[in-house]
């Protein structure tokens, strides 16, 4: 370690002074010391909150997700301003110049992994990650800031406490000039948490920062806290493909978990719903683990069928409350206890319909305001469950003598529960309300886009499911579509007769609308073309502008829109709109190539 860092010195001409043998025994120590921290913490790694007694190395479960960059630079047409990074090591790659980098995904997108998997990378050395090349990498947590404290004291807090460096020790190393240090920070999220404090501390002057951000409730993030020039990267999730890869790693290190491997894999290529929901990466684990869940605590594991989104979040629902986070709760848990109260369930329910409401758009609750509203006894249930997550921000009060004061915050593990439990509370004033008084509460909820609690409710409750039907034929957007996407949380068989009737209509697709709506039919049309091998009449792209081209076998016209190749389509029509300075030429070649790999293609307009 001490020629290491001599060499380090030796190539560093730029750094002030010269290296005295007490600032290299600093810097080994400081290095020592956080290799340590991260070799403890990278092989406690538990992919589901309620299953915390099995660990894994995070290195042995993480899967590359599909991760896109943004190039500012780039107008909005520019096909080149949204583009796919191969694997995570291209993020430091590209960015070699940068020195803020932002990493955005929505709760559950694995963010917190892929810093730890960085971690990782960084203390073992692995040859192929450019982190090789870091001399200091710290890792912090944002949640358990104090805000008012020096960021060197915050990160001695993450070291263990047999380290014998001071906080000035720390800051010696950091801020003498003579190592590359990378600042990885973790759980950035507005409205909740103040970075001011941490990017204009004097001691980062000459750090590499990346921050992990979570975007507000229901929309893009957009911060002015954060600098500008950041480049940004956005996690996407996981295609069928790399679901299929963590479910092969996950199983590999138990036999019982090898026998349900393959029929994990059946479920997600077979429903598309339940596909599409784990292309989040969180339930994707939390599928494929509780459907491993040791069968002789968990009796549903026996006779349930996983093949719907709605049976999905019950099953895993079920299961954080079979199975509460933490031995001491285990312990004391008892059967009653192990099945989800009505009455609670009615609190947490119109608490997570609030939240979605237009009026409302929350995800994130101050702990004292959530206890005053469903209850001391509610609350403590459904976070000691783990469906509940807490969330600690700290502060000193400098009015009285920098006394420290915590303040707790509560969201759900992951919004696809939040509408769960929404859809609860609609069927509970689907069963008290006249169907039209519901549909009306129904038409004001679509604003906010929830993207399961239609399918939710239709599958909870058969009074549910006749206000959604309702709703649907007034729905004039969404009805055709999601009138197949809710019988599919029903039915067990074939859905080809519906599949047929939605592909022998036209279907439209936008280039200024980037919902869940489109995003769903062309994951019915894929399903149908390759699964079912049903016809499909007519494919329209409008206002495509200078953004569609090939890439990855499908047409992207959009930032999120792509069409990926359909074997049974038999007609497509571009209304094409393209203008400014790119090369028409490389367009056009990209549409013909697509065309000509839809092998039952008739017609392109």
């Amino acid at each position: 370690m001490a020629s290491k860092a001599k060499k380090l010195c030796q190539r560093n001409q730029t750094f002030p002074g010269e290296l005295s043998p007490e600032l290299e025994g600093k810097y080994i120590s400081l290095v020592e010391a956080l290799r340590k921290t991260y070799r403890m913490s990278c092989r406690r790694a538990q992919p589901v909150a309620f299953l915390q007694d099995q660990c894994y190395c995070v290195n042995d479960i993480f899967v590359e997700s599909k991760i896109e960059v943004i190039d500012n630079t780039k107008s909005d047409e520019d096909p080149g301003k949204w583009s796919t990074i191969k694997s995570r090591h291209e993020i430091f790659t590209e960015s070699s110049g940068e020195r803020y980098i932002t990493i955005e995904g929505q709760h559950g997108f694995g963010k917190s992994t892929l810093l730890m998997q960085y971690a990782y990378d960084w203390y073992t050395t692995i040859p192929m990650s450019p982190l090789k090349d870091i001399d200091i990498f710290v890792l912090l947590h944002l949640k358990n800031f104090i805000s008012g404290s020096s960021i060197i004291d915050e990160i001695r807090m993450t070291l263990s406490g047999d380290v014998r460096l001071s906080s000035k020790d720390i800051e010696d190393v950091i801020t003498s000039g003579h190592w590359k240090v990378l600042l990885a920070i973790d759980g950035y999220y507005k409205n909740l948490t103040d970075i001011s404090q941490v990017l204009s501390s004097r001691v980062l002057s000459d750090c590499k920062i990346v921050i992990a951000i979570t975007p507000q409730f229901g929309s893009s993030f957009e911060d002015k806290r954060l600098p500008e020039n950041m480049k940004h990267y956005v996690l996407r999730g996981f295609d069928q493909h790399m679901q299929e890869e963590y479910i092969e790693k996950a199983a590999t290190f138990k036999v019982r978990l090898r026998e349900d491997r393959q029929r994990a894999i059946e479920l997600l290529r077979r429903n598309i719903n339940l596909s599409s929901l784990c292309q989040v990466p969180f339930f994707c684990a939390a599928f494929f683990h509780s459907i491993c869940f040791d069968k002789g605590e968990q009796e549903l594991s026996n006779h349930i069928t996983i093949n719907s989104v709605t049976r999905l979040l019950s099953y895993v629902v079920a299961c954080f409350f079979n199975r509460p986070k933490n031995t001491e709760n285990r312990i004391r848990w008892s059967k009653s206890n192990s099945k989800e109260d009505p009455m609670q369930r009615m609190l947490i329910s119109k608490l997570a319909f609030d939240g979605l409401m237009c009026a409302f758009k929350k995800g994130l609750w101050a702990k004292a305001d959530l206890v005053e509203e469903l209850g001391p006894e509610c609350y403590s249930r459904y976070v000691t469950t783990g469906i509940l997550l807490e969330e600690e921000k700290k502060t000193l009060d400098l009015e009285a003598d920098n006394k420290l004061v915590v303040t707790t915050f509560a969201r759900f593990v992951n919004r696809a529960f939040q509408e769960f439990y929404a859809a609860w509370h609609i069927v509970d004033l689907a069963t008290h309300q006249e169907a039209d008084e519901v549909v009306g509460t129904l038409i004001k909820l679509a604003w906010g886009y929830p993207e399961y609690v239609l399918q939710f409710v239709y599958a909870l409750n058969p009074i549910g499911a006749k206000v959604v039907q309702k709703y649907l034929r007034v729905a004039v957007d969404i009805g055709k579509y999601f009138a197949i996407l809710c019988p599919m949380e029903q039915q067990d068989g074939d859905i080809d007769e519906k599949l047929a009737e939605l592909c022998a209509q036209k279907s439209d697709f936008y280039y200024s609308r980037d919902n869940c709506v489109e995003v769903y039919t062309i994951k019915l049309l894929q399903r149908a073309s390759e699964r079912n091998q049903i016809p499909i009449s007519k494919v329209c792209l409008v206002d495509c502008k200078t953004s569609i081209h090939l890439r990855e076998d499908s047409l992207f016209f959009s930032r999120v829109l792509q069409i990926p190749i359909l074997d049974t389509l038999q007609v497509l029509v571009i209304h094409v709109w393209f203008r400014g300075s790119c090369d028409l030429r490389v367009r056009f070649k990209d549409i013909l190539e697509y065309s000509l790999r839809c092998i039952r293609l008739k017609t392109i307009k």
